[in-house]
């Protein structure tokens, strides 16, 4: 969903609607340039700019030590065009401006820049699936025709994001919450749980796709129709940060088993590989959710997780559905298999038809403000990205102006004080 910046928040930061100018400013300023054939080796002017936001960030740090910033402050334009972010931008207080002579990075007028959190997947890389032993385990059967793959590693990149733990108030997420990362990264890799609660997406021509789940994003959910739980929260007495250790340090043990509303299509799964296959579920009085990881799938339809729930229990008629499931991938969906580091796409289109495929990896900021002041973010589009667009803590005149925002994974802008 796209997100504008509208609201003003005096001090801390301030978001301004006004008109772009149709002119470049020309005043006492230090004015640096960045594009997207640019190079950090160029002199960051207009006919040699640089390539990324830190090289420019440098510079400038590099012109107030020597005191030759502009005494009107700094700006960097950025030239139109798409910018790969692909790691945080850190800001510090050394990176402040003065009262009257801020530091401003801001989209060339007349001309658009739009900062994306990920890496382009060109169509050209993709080739169709035509391993019938795949193809084989897949259940859709117009889905089969319409499946493409490429090697994530083959385009650079070496770090695969996880899978996503679509949850609220799950067993992992209760320990970050209550305990700290650590001890919820510890309980993760005790139960086998490879994924991260920061969420990556993958963009058809801006078009999000789904990963490969059941039901279909558009048929909404399944419900419980038999729920036999084992769980270790109970509302009369929640567990406190001892309870909470002891479970993730030592194996939380037992499972619980339900059977959904479709066990026809359950009895399918029964005897499939269900390899960091997850089940998403809502418990207890329907508003507690968690994503729980699938042991196995029995004859009759029964689902058993790989360990017990936190809220339990799962109460019949709540929704659910299985996600990250390559058997079940079709239309507009994904599925990644981390063995082989490769990305599977059930496209509705041929790839020669698609204008840009976008996958998000950057989890950090893009903008990432701590101690700075007397700072004007304006004029760009930020979007696609795991993380936050900006995030700021300890800061004081921070300007978002006139900024897009959209398509993020967590939130557009973060402020702590």
């Amino acid at each position: 969903m796209i997100k504008r910046l509208a609201a003003i928040l005096s001090v801390v930061m301030l978001f301004n609607t006004a008109a772009v100018s149709a002119q470049v400013i020309k005043d006492d300023r230090t004015v640096l340039y960045i594009a997207t054939d640019g190079n950090d080796s160029n002199d960051g002017s207009k006919e040699r700019p640089f390539a990324t936001i830190k090289k420019a960030r440098d510079e400038i740090r590099e012109l107030k030590q020597k005191g030759e910033l502009g005494k009107k402050g700094a700006v960097v334009y950025f030239r139109g065009g798409t910018y790969q972010i692909l790691e945080q931008n850190m800001f510090g207080a050394e990176d402040s401006g003065e009262e009257n002579a801020p530091i401003v990075y801001r989209g060339y007028p007349g001309e658009e820049a739009k900062l994306i959190g990920g890496i382009t997947i060109p169509t050209a890389s993709l080739k169709k699936t035509t391993d019938t032993a795949l193809l084989d385990r897949v259940i859709d059967e117009k889905a089969k025709s319409n499946i493409y793959e490429v090697n994530l590693e083959t385009l650079g990149l070496k770090e695969i994001p996880p899978t996503f733990i679509s949850e609220v108030y799950g067993l992992w997420a209760m320990a970050g919450v209550t305990i700290n990362e650590e001890a919820a990264r510890r309980l993760r890799n005790t139960l086998g749980m490879k994924g991260t609660l920061n969420a990556f997406e993958v963009f058809v021509d801006n078009d999000v796709q789904t990963i490969a789940r059941y039901p279909n994003i558009d048929e909404d959910y399944m419900t419980i129709k038999t729920s036999v739980s084992n769980y270790w929260y109970r509302e009369a007495d929640r567990p406190t940060d001892d309870i909470l250790m002891e479970q993730i340090y030592k194996n939380p043990s037992g499972t619980f088993s339900l059977i959904p509303s479709d066990v026809q299509r359950a009895k399918k799964w029964s005897g499939r590989e269900l390899d960091n296959v997850y089940m998403w579920i809502k418990v207890i009085h329907g508003w507690a959710d968690e994503s729980d990881l699938i042991k196995e799938v029995l004859a009759d339809g029964t689902i058993v997780s790989a360990h017990a729930s936190y809220w339990g229990p799962a109460k019949e008629g709540n929704p659910l559905y299985v996600y990250n499931f390559f058997d079940e991938i079709s239309n507009k969906e994904y599925y990644i298999d981390y063995d082989t580091n490769t990305l599977y796409m059930c496209l509705d289109k041929k790839p020669e038809a698609i204008g840009n495929i976008t996958m998000t990896t950057l989890e950090n900021p893009m903008f990432n403000l701590d101690g700075t002041s007397n700072m004007q973010i304006s004029n760009l589009h930020m979007a696609m990205t795991r993380g936050e667009v900006v995030k700021m803590k300890n800061c004081k005149n921070i300007t978002v102006d006139n900024c897009e925002i959209s398509y993020t994974s967590i939130a557009g802008k973060t402020i702590s004080i």
